[in-house]
């Protein structure tokens, strides 16, 4: 068996042959002689790439192995998925031993059945969302800053699982992940069907006083797996799955206004592509309330296509400081139920700011009628989605309904507002006195977008 030293020679000699072959590439480069690496030894080269990174992230005292046997005759290997004690899900990255002790650690990403996700996205059978933790310090890609380890012992069975980001519909044909194993019953069908997982939930912690043991969650992501992060033949670019998911949210928009016997009013197809003509991006703001974000967006160059507020003074300042843009004064509910949110123009930014007061750390003294006309507007926020179904949404509201406990349902269905029609979001509690407000004003923000992105706030 060879020590520590030994390990440690190694891996220093492989960083170094990396660092010249990465040298040569460049002297190749500057005197325009590029060799073009292809096949076999393009693949060498990665595979020698991915080991040294794995060796760097190893503690002193540990190797690494290529397999290594389970209980029923298992063989593990990284690249493998399978199920854990715990009744979670692991794709094995990398397996190590200590040297010491012989102590045998599995690391690998993590993954949990939607339907114990807190109810923040769909609960379908067989699907999974891989769990990452990370730190706001962490500035590594999320494959491998979510790694976790767990030992061998934990270990239950080799499950069939998919990494993809293909949405159900374009998952048949090329790529097909469903599974037509005959399964006797639902439960065997549960223990041993394939599984599914094409979302990542990440989670970012901020340590308290540099310490990261009890570290709090300030920032949360639900995002699609990227196309370079799906199994190799599941996965597909972000353009083509916005396309498809465009395509489907205009045969129903145009379904409901048949329905009403109205007109479209925008070809949505044309305009959700505008930025590439050159043309102003469209905007819209829902619960605008003085106009104090519309005027920012007016300022901003985009071009305000319509507001909407319920408050009858509201609606008439808006009216006057923005003549060109068309108010609705309603309430968001009404403007579902009446059919106007699907003719009203397209608007690729929409933000909304609805009301607030119900989730207030400072709402002591409850009133049932204005709670309840808070509560129908954050209902109504997961529809107007839907409906209008923009480019990107932008959201302010009050940091009781991230941190307050009994509001954690409503912020749940917030969420699943988001992923049930494709968006990835990403929200957090963020202190507007470190962005020039006056004075210290802790407010929920969030930012989701047809495209994936995990990029800080």
């Amino acid at each position: 068996m060879s020590g520590p030293s030994d390990y440690q020679a190694a891996m220093d000699l492989m960083r170094e042959e990396l660092e010249e072959e990465d040298q040569n590439h460049v002297q190749d480069e500057d005197e325009d002689a590029i060799e073009v690496v292809t096949g076999d030894a393009w693949a060498q080269l990665q595979k020698r790439k991915a080991l040294a990174r794995s060796l760097s992230q190893l503690p002193s005292g540990h190797t690494l192995l290529k397999s290594v046997g389970a209980h029923g005759d298992a063989q593990l290997k990284p690249g493998m998925s399978i199920e854990l004690a715990s009744r979670d899900f692991m794709r094995i990255v990398r397996i190590t031993r200590e040297l010491e002790t012989n102590n045998i650690a599995l690391h690998g990403l993590i993954m949990r059945r939607a339907r114990w996700m807190s109810a923040q996205a769909a609960k379908a059978r067989g699907e999974l969302s891989m769990v990452i933790n990370t730190y706001v310090d962490d500035k590594r890609p999320d494959f491998e800053s979510g790694v976790e380890t767990r030992p061998l012992s934990d270990f239950v069975a080799i499950r069939d699982i998919v990494l993809t980001n293909r949405p159900k519909a374009a998952s048949w044909g090329a790529g097909d992940y469903r599974d037509r194993t005959p399964y006797a019953t639902d439960e065997e069908h549960w223990e041993r069907g394939r599984l599914v997982c094409r979302w990542k939930n990440v989670r970012i912690h901020a340590p308290r006083k540099g310490d990261r043991k009890g570290a709090l969650v300030v920032e949360k992501v639900w995002a699609w797996l990227r196309n370079e992060e799906a199994d190799e033949g599941y996965g597909m670019v972000d353009a083509a799955k916005t396309e498809q998911r465009l395509r489907r949210n205009m045969k129903a928009r145009e379904q409901r206004l048949r329905k009403l016997n109205a007109q479209l009013t925008t070809k949505v197809y044309e305009t959700w592509l505008m930025d590439s003509e050159c043309r102003k991006v469209s905007a819209a703001d829902l619960y605008a309330g003085m106009g104090g974000v519309t005027g920012a967006l007016d300022e901003a160059g985009l071009d305000v296509k319509w507001v909407l507020d319920e408050y009858k003074w509201a609606a008439e300042t808006q009216q006057l400081n923005f003549p060109r843009a068309r108010v609705y004064h309603e309430h968001s509910h009404d403007f579902v139920v009446s059919g106007r949110a699907d003719q009203c123009a397209y608007a690729a930014i929409l933000h909304l700011s609805p009301p607030c007061q119900n989730w207030a750390h400072c709402h002591t003294i409850p009133s049932e009628e204005k709670d309840d006309a808070c509560i129908a507007t954050l209902l109504a926020t997961g529809e107007l989605i839907k409906r209008l179904w923009p480019r990107f949404v932008t959201l302010e509201q009050t940091s009781g309904l991230w941190s307050i406990k009994k509001h954690q349902d409503y912020f749940n269905m917030l969420l699943k507002s988001f992923t049930d029609e494709g968006y990835n979001v990403r929200l957090g509690v963020k202190n507007l006195a470190e962005h020039d407000s006056p004075h210290s004003r802790k407010r929920l923000i969030a930012i989701a977008s047809w495209y994936v992105t995990t990029s800080s706030m």
